[in-house]
């Protein structure tokens, strides 16, 4: 993408595809209490499956749901099977649908119906699928129509609020975005982001949209931010430009579409890549939905994997306890353990017992194509250490 194109694509917030961007509110019927949280996920997938890899073929593997892309992607493993759980039937639906596209439609139908690509008949896709989604899942979508029509991958409230983020993007901070996305080392785009991003405009509008005011207001489940003991708009801010520099951002699938509003062909997500498509569509029976607290997930046998997304984000230290302590009560010997962290002073489990750190788990935070958690916790389970 050149620096025009990308300046002519954010100047109205378009998809790289030119999928229109629904930012006003008068085309976005849904209400929040009716909306997706997350239409897409933000941990970062490749590095999620280079972490399970070892511990994955054949053998079930237990995930956090939220928007479904990484059950799916964890489908590429060649496990018997892939538990996806949340508390949040919503999330559950969002997968439910997924997988129904993914199991009906062929590849370019996929990505046009999900919202990729143009597709002015989602709605009657979505009739299609209809039948073959659980009940909760097809009272949701029912009622949740706009969603559909305007694409799912589009249609959380976190996605909103990165089309907030970048309505208020002036043409000339855009244009320095392209240059650094075309520069070819890490140097020169350090220099780019320092001299032309980094100054008051830029500053005043990352200490309004990284505010932990702005970001619980837009996404009310994180609220942990507000009692987080360090600078939330500094940190945010660093990590962005450790993102947008340390490789062209346009590589990244989620900084393609935080600063585009979409996804390109050259930057989708591991579920959604071409060379992964024959094997998720041909294990998606693999696939299970459970209404579930993963503290609870013992009561779905054992596993060899987990990926709990950043959940410990969002719990006290003694829940955080007992949950860490209820995923191990259903992990297989030498079971491994995937999580994030925003901000590592906020609610991680006390690892006792038979649990040890992974080294390999700084290697792997340096790639992660996300860039916004402060870290990455391998845990592995060994009834002898």
């Amino acid at each position: 993408m050149g620096m025009r194109e990308f300046a002519a694509a954010s100047s109205s917030s378009c998809a790289l595809s030119q999928v229109p961007d629904y930012r006003a509110s008068s085309r976005e019927s849904m209400s929040r209490q009716n909306a997706l949280h997350y239409g897409c996920v933000w941990e970062d997938a490749d590095v999620l499956c280079r972490v399970l890899e070892p511990v994955a073929e054949r053998r079930r593997l237990l995930s956090i749901c939220c928007a479904g892309d990484n059950a799916l992607a964890l489908l590429t493993l060649d496990p018997s099977e892939v538990a996806a759980v949340d508390i949040d039937h919503k999330q559950l639906a969002a997968l439910d649908l997924r997988a129904r596209a993914v199991e009906v439609l062929t590849y370019d139908e996929l990505l046009g119906f999900l919202g990729v690509s143009d597709c002015d008949h989602r709605l009657g896709i979505y009739k299609q699928l209809r039948p073959a989604l659980k009940d909760s899942s097809r009272h949701f979508w029912d009622s949740s129509a706009e969603g559909v029509r305007v694409g799912i991958i589009h249609s959380g409230t976190f996605e909103r609020y990165m089309r907030w983020f970048r309505a208020v993007l002036p043409r000339r901070v855009r244009a320095s975005l392209g240059r650094i996305a075309e520069a070819s080392t890490v140097a020169a785009r350090e220099q780019i982001y320092d001299k032309e991003c980094d100054g008051l405009l830029w500053r005043g509008i990352t200490s309004v949209a990284f505010s932990p005011r702005a970001i619980s207001t837009l996404d009310c489940r994180r609220r942990y931010f507000d009692t987080a003991n360090v600078s939330v708009v500094g940190a945010l801010r660093e990590r962005l430009r450790r993102a947008l520099t340390v490789a062209p951002w346009t590589s990244s699938p989620y900084l393609t579409y935080f600063l585009t509003g979409n996804y390109s062909v050259s930057a989708l997500p591991c579920y959604l890549r071409p060379e992964n498509f024959t094997s998720v569509c041909s294990r998606i029976a693999r696939l299970s939905l459970h209404h579930l607290d993963v503290a609870f997930a013992v009561k779905l046998g054992r596993f060899s994997g987990f990926n709990l997304s950043n959940v410990f984000d969002y719990l006290s230290p003694a829940v955080a306890a007992k949950t860490y302590e209820g995923v191990l009560a259903a992990a297989e010997n030498d079971a491994r353990l995937v999580y994030w962290s925003t901000f590592t002073d906020r609610g991680l489990p006390y690892r006792s017992g038979p649990v040890k750190c992974l080294t390999l788990e700084e290697r792997l935070h340096e790639q992660d194509a996300v860039g916004t958690y402060e870290s990455l916790h391998v845990d592995k389970f060994c009834t002898q250490l």
